[in-house]
């Protein structure tokens, strides 16, 4: 419960920054369950965020975004504070943004590979959609966007062997 307060608090609280991008146009989310092309519908916006993390909408998308993973009857997401931990030891402009996106990226996974998704394969992708918007906020930022963390990890051959150490600690 703590760790959806703080991403709560993550993601009203981002800057947004003034690059020009076009609107996400994330619709509301029904509540309930929703059927598969629903379920498509919002995987879509999800990777369409995390390729624009710098929309013009998109406290609106992200708010919308993980409200609807949090409450989702569809969608289960668990998170392991030890894969994200060298993320959130530094302080680093757009840490924020790439928590959100990593536990978004996660239910888009899910979303995409029905039933109970590898919890391995699950946090891969999740680190997969933190790179790519990272690597979408080092173009629009520049250098106080770079994250050693994160320029080692998009260099790594196998996020696999990263990601399952790690989830012992989350057993």
């Amino acid at each position: 419960m703590r760790f959806v307060l703080l991403l709560a608090v993550l993601v009203f609280a981002l800057p947004v920054a003034a690059v020009a991008q076009e609107p996400l146009n994330v619709a509301p989310i029904p509540e309930g369950s929703l059927t598969r092309d629903q379920l498509q519908r919002v995987a879509d916006d999800i990777r369409r965020l995390e390729a624009n993390p710098l929309a013009p909408d998109v406290r609106e998308a992200r708010a919308r975004l993980i409200t609807w993973v949090v409450e989702s009857p569809d969608v289960h997401v668990t998170l392991c504070g030890a894969v994200l931990e060298p993320l959130m030891d530094t302080e680093t402009e757009g840490n924020g943004y790439l928590t959100v996106q990593h536990a978004l990226s996660m239910a888009a996974y899910a979303i995409t590979h029905e039933g109970t998704p590898d919890r391995v394969e699950a946090n891969v992708a999740g680190l997969r959609g933190m790179l790519g918007t990272y690597a979408a906020l080092r173009e629009a930022w520049g250098e106080r966007a770079v994250h050693p963390f994160l320029e080692e990890l998009a260099t790594t051959d196998d996020l696999a062997a990263y990601v399952r150490p790690r989830l012992v600690n989350c057993d």
